[in-house]
C-alpha cells in the first residue's frame, strides 16, 4: 500500500501487511472454484459470483474509518460493463491512464473507498481469483499527480510480488528470503534487492538510504517507493538510492514497465 508521496506532508503510519494482504484487508473467498485467503483479523470479504467466476466482486472490509464506496469488476484489466458510479468512472480514467498493457490481465478489480485526503490512497492485495484489486480512495483523486504515483507504487508490488515469485504468509516454509510480508523466491528481483539493501530485515536508519519515510517501512515498501523515484524522475541525490534505481533497472520486466509508464505519465 501507499500513504503518500515523499511531497505530500508528513507520513502518516504505515500499516502492517501480512498474509495474502499488502495494508490492512482481510480476505476470505469462498465460492466456485475460489479457495480461502485469509489475512488479518481487521475484517473479510464476502464474495458475490456473477454469472461466470471472472466477474467476481470481492466486498473488502477494510480497517476503521475506511468505507467501501463501490467496485468495478474487470476482465483482463478492462471493465466488463457501463460504469454507474462517478467516483468509480473518475478512478478508473486514472488507471486506465497509467496501467500498462503488458499486465493488464493481472488486474481484476478496481474498488473506490472513502476515508480523508491523504490517509490510505491507494492499496493493492491478491483477490481469491488470483488476480490482484486496487483499491483508492475517492477523498484523493482530485490529486491526479499523487494518484498516479500511487498507482505506479502499486504496479510496482503487482510485479515484484506476484504469486509465481512471493509466497505470502508468516508462517511459510521458505527457502528464498523471508520478509515480514512473506517469502520472496530466492532468484526472483524482490530477493535480491532485500539481500543487498536489507541485508538484517531491517532499516539503516539514515534518511539518505530511501527515497522518503514510507520506504524505510520495509523492503517491498523500498523497492515500490523507489520505482516511483525512478519512473517519475524524482530529485535523486543520496548513492544508495542511485544504486537501488540502477539494481532495478537491471531487472528486464522493471525496466519495460518504467519504460511503458515514463510515456503514459508524459
Amino acid at each position: 500500500m501507499r500513504n503518500s508521496g515523499p511531497q505530500s506532508g508528513p507520513l502518516l503510519a504505515a500499516l502492517v501487511a501480512a498474509c495474502a494482504v499488502l495494508g490492512s484487508v482481510a480476505v476470505v473467498v469462498s465460492g466456485p472454484a475460489a479457495s480461502s485467503v485469509i489475512g488479518p483479523d481487521i475484517g473479510e470479504a464476502r464474495v458475490s459470483f456473477g454469472e461466470h467466476s471472472a466477474r467476481v466482486v470481492e466486498e473488502v472490509s477494510y480497517r476503521e474509518g475506511i468505507e467501501r464506496v463501490a467496485d468495478l469488476a474487470l476482465v483482463d484489466g478492462r471493465p466488463i460493463g457501463a460504469i454507474d458510479n462517478p467516483d468509480v468512472e473518475a478512478a478508473w480514467a486514472i488507471v486506465d491512464s497509467v496501467w500498462p498493457d503488458s499486465i493488464r490481465q493481472d488486474l481484476a478489480q478496481l474498488s473506490v473507498v472513502s476515508e480523508r485526503p491523504r490517509g490510505l490512497v491507494g492499496v493493492v492485495h491478491l483477490g481469491g481469483n488470483g488476480g490482484w484489486i486496487l483499491s483508492l480512495d475517492r477523498a484523493d483523486l482530485a490529486d491526479e499527480v499523487l494518484v498516479k504515483e500511487t498507482i505506479v507504487h502499486e504496479i510496482a508490488h503487482v510485479a515484484t510480488l506476484s504469486p509465481d515469485s512471493f509466497t505470502f504468509g508468516t508462517d511459510v516454509p521458505c527457502s528464498g528470503v523471508s520478509m515480514e510480508v512473506g517469502c520472496a523466491d530466492a532468484e526472483s528481483v524482490m530477493a535480491r534487492f532485500a539481500e543487498r539493501f536489507w541485508p538484517d530485515g531491517m532499516a539503516t536508519g539514515l534518511s539518505a538510504d530511501y527515497v522518503d519515510d514510507y520506504a524505510a517501512s520495509g523492503p517491498h515498501e523500498d523497492l515500490a517507493e523507489t520505482f516511483v523515484a525512478w519512473v517519475s524522475g524524482w530529485p535523486v541525490g543520496s548513492p544508495e538510492v542511485e544504486a537501488k534505481i540502477e539494481m532495478l533497472s537491471t531487472d528486464p520486466q522493471l525496466a519495460s514497465l518504467a519504460a511503458s509508464l515514463e510515456l503514459r505519465l508524459g
